[in-house]
């Protein structure tokens, strides 16, 4: 048998285990709403039905759930749910590349989180501002907003999320071609990942390290 139709049915069966676990958390969770009383309970069990079904990359279903949850926790002057509910409807319209929707969802759950002084979410919503500012080209806005969930982060004292921050900066720096600060804030990142044995973004780090050296001709230091 051609070993193109062997991945290829490999993989189908693959997705169709994980699509059949999906589906099995999903109707787990829609029983139970079926019990639910209208408080903060129901609006959080409404979210974790939004992260399973975004899961399997039903949106549409992800963006109905999360209208839910917004209506409910609004109904109750539930703010946290309010601002995750913004979040994922906000989610669901930049992973469909509609960017403008996918902003003023973002800013509704940012100006959310700053009325509860909810810093996580506050980090989150900057660091998601930049994502798309950088995927529309506008590397100016993207660093602005990188640098406010930076610094939102380093008031937590949240190593991986500053990292994180820093990894995301190195990048948007390597895309204007100013390898300096790229290199700065890899190291920067690299660093604070090795601190606390993220392997896999140490690796990320070094490949993205190489890759800036490759395409400098320093072919010795790109090798290792």
């Amino acid at each position: 048998m051609n070993i193109r139709i062997i991945l290829s049915f490999i993989a189908f069966i693959y997705m169709f285990a994980a699509s059949g676990q999906k589906n099995s958390a999903i109707d787990s969770l829609e029983n139970i709403l079926k019990t639910d009383k209208e408080d903060t309970t129901k609006v959080n069990n409404l979210l974790l039905i939004c992260d399973e079904y975004r899961e399997i990359s039903d949106y549409e279903n992800v963006r109905q759930y999360a209208e839910s949850a917004l209506l409910l926790a609004k109904t109750l002057d539930y703010k946290k749910g309010i601002a995750r509910s913004y979040t994922r409807i906000g989610l669901t319209y930049e992973l469909q590349i509609n960017y403008p929707e996918a902003l003023e969802n973002y800013f509704s759950a940012l100006k959310t989180y700053k009325e509860i002084g909810d810093k996580i979410g506050i980090g989150w919503c900057y660091h998601s501002f930049g994502w798309i500012y950088r995927a529309e080209g506008n590397f100016a806005k993207a660093l602005d907003n990188y640098f406010l969930s930076l610094k939102t982060y380093e008031e937590i004292g949240n190593k991986k999320d500053i990292a994180f921050a820093y990894f995301e900066i190195a990048v948007v720096y390597s895309y204007q071609s100013n390898y300096p600060k790229a290199f700065e804030y890899y190291f920067k990142a690299l660093k604070i990942y090795k601190e606390i044995g993220e392997k896999r973004y140490i690796a990320s780090c070094y490949l993205h390290i190489g890759v800036i050296l490759t395409n400098l001709g320093n072919f010795p230091d790109a090798l290792g």
